[in-house]
């Protein structure tokens, strides 16, 4: 360790009143103990623990220690923990209480571990003033509980994140055969720094597949963290998951999952678990999520009903023999599968980061629009650098009209192709006006953007606007973008007479 580098604090917090049932404290400690011991960064921690802990010598720690992690190990309910009240009968202290005492610890505290039974309301809770917080859903047995400690804390102790620590967690649970893998739930504060790609995902990637297959999907598993570790640069900057219809609680961890990769068999089809998990999934996500959905065809196997006009990835030879890792026609598919993972990722998180702008951008509007009958205009710009001053123009109009408007994009950042198209569908399903400036671009290149976008102007209620401003444009001249664009009313005029488009004079030069 470095001289004057400070040690991570975590003080070990465990209590198992005498009216409560008897659980393995003294062997779970000696466990994160023991790792600690055999890691490289063992230095550059400190370990505090306090056994049978009475919650004033919990809250003195808390003020005299200052850690930057706390572990507790106990009992526990929904709204409270039990702690040694010195007698024979535990103390239970409630949610509301322990929230206020970590909330104190806070900003040094920087994760909570809450390894027993039934606390996740309570990390939900904790997880608003802290940035990492772990809780169970539901009760989770000595063994299983002992060895997601293990795992979280190696990979911690070897200089993981907090996010792929509890991610090695889960692995470390299912591959020593315990159930309950799925029981820790991981809560991150909103601000806080975070290494899954997708935001609010948990996890980016979940594999779901039958029980009987779960051997096989470990291989796939690696291979495919492997893969994509090497296309996102670094295994740190994702979360992928196996998760098995053997835990009743799938149906609910689908529904948080960035992209899903279901296992498609005869024995999928027969499970009511992994059936529900999959339909689960496609309610919670836009449109039924199908362009997330990455099914591995095996044995041969049909698609379900609600998956026939997504593109399986077949891992099965003629005959519907299942192929073995390392076969040429498992590397050829796997291949194919990571880079459309990839692809799908980057989009996930741009839509998940730009509607979040949209959204906060909705939330500071001070005051509703008067004058116009559509919500907020938007501005999307397709501009050179070189167009700069008629961006400005534009906007400055806005603003004295007292029109709140949005800027997603500007032509002088390279943006791609696709990154231009889902910014244009994303910007028709939130706004029917849009303003397009277009210098020095050619018209069929706006027009194919537009053209791109049909598919989502079907869906609206109401025409969407768009004014088409270019400086050659005369006021009586018709519009250039041509095409049978349904749903959409495309106007153009100069610069100067933009303000009377906007409230109301629009109509002299409008084609459909």
């Amino acid at each position: 360790m470095m001289e004057g580098m400070d040690k991570k604090r975590i003080l070990m917090v465990s209590a198992n009143p005498w009216d409560t049932d008897r659980i393995r404290l003294d062997q779970e400690h000696d466990v994160i103990q023991e790792v600690m011991e055999h890691s490289q960064g063992q230095e550059r921690y400190d370990i505090k623990v306090l056994t049978a802990a009475r919650g004033s010598r919990f809250q003195d720690l808390l003020l005299d220690f200052k850690p930057h992690i706390i572990h507790y190990s106990g009992h526990g309910e929904e709204d409270q923990l039990a702690f040694d009240s010195g007698g024979e009968k535990a103390h239970w202290i409630s949610n509301e209480i322990l929230i206020e005492l970590f909330k104190s610890a806070a900003p040094v505290l920087e994760c909570v571990v809450l390894n027993s039974c039934r606390t996740e309301t309570l990390a939900n809770s904790v997880s608003e003033h802290i940035d990492f917080v772990i809780g169970m859903s539901q009760n989770i047995n000595d063994q299983t509980a002992i060895q997601f400690a293990r795992g979280f804390y190696k990979a911690l102790f070897t200089g993981h994140p907090y996010t792929k620590a509890f991610q090695q967690a889960l692995i470390g649970v299912e591959l020593a055969g315990l159930p309950g893998h799925l029981t820790p739930r991981l809560k991150i504060r909103e601000n806080a720094r975070r290494f899954s790609f997708a935001p609010g995902c948990e996890p980016d990637i979940l594999i779901l597949c039958p029980e009987s297959q779960k051997e096989w999907m470990r291989m796939v598993r690696a291979e495919l963290d492997d893969l994509l570790s090497l296309r996102l640069g670094s295994r740190n900057t994702f979360t992928l998951a196996l998760a098995t219809d053997a835990d009743e609680t799938l149906p609910e961890a689908a529904r948080k999952a960035g992209l899903l990769l279901p296992v498609i068999s005869a024995r999928f089809e027969g499970s009511t678990v992994c059936k529900a998990a999959l339909d689960a999934f496609m309610a919670a996500a836009d449109s039924g999520g199908l362009d997330r959905i990455f099914p591995l065809q095996t044995e041969g196997a049909s698609l379900p009903e609600a998956l026939r006009s997504v593109l399986p990835h077949p891992f099965w030879r003629t005959g519907g023999e299942t192929v073995a890792a390392g076969d040429a026609w498992f590397n050829a598919t796997l291949e194919m599968l990571v880079r459309e993972i990839t692809g799908r990722l980057h989009r996930l998180k741009d839509e998940i980061e730009y509607r979040r702008k949209i959204e906060a951008k909705h939330e500071k509007a001070s005051q509703p629009l008067e004058k116009l009958d559509f919500p907020p205009a938007i501005l999307f710009v397709n501009s050179a650098p070189e167009d700069e001053d008629l961006r400005e123009e534009i906007t400055g109009i806005l603003k004295e009209n007292g029109v709140e408007y949005l800027e997603p994009m500007d032509m002088a950042d390279n943006p791609t192709p696709e990154e231009i198209r889902r910014a244009l569908e994303l910007n028709i399903e939130i706004c029917h006006l849009h303003v397009l400036i277009h210098g020095r671009s050619r018209l069929p290149w706006v027009q194919e953007q537009f053209l791109y976008s049909q598919k989502v102007w079907r869906q609206l209620k109401q025409n969407l606007k768009i004014v088409v401003i270019h400086k050659e444009i005369k006021r009586g001249a018709k519009g250039e973008i041509k095409g049978n664009l349904r749903n959409a009313r495309i106007y153009a005029c100069p610069p100067e007479k933009f303000p009377d488009y906007l409230f109301g004079c629009m109509g002299e030069v409008c084609h459909e």
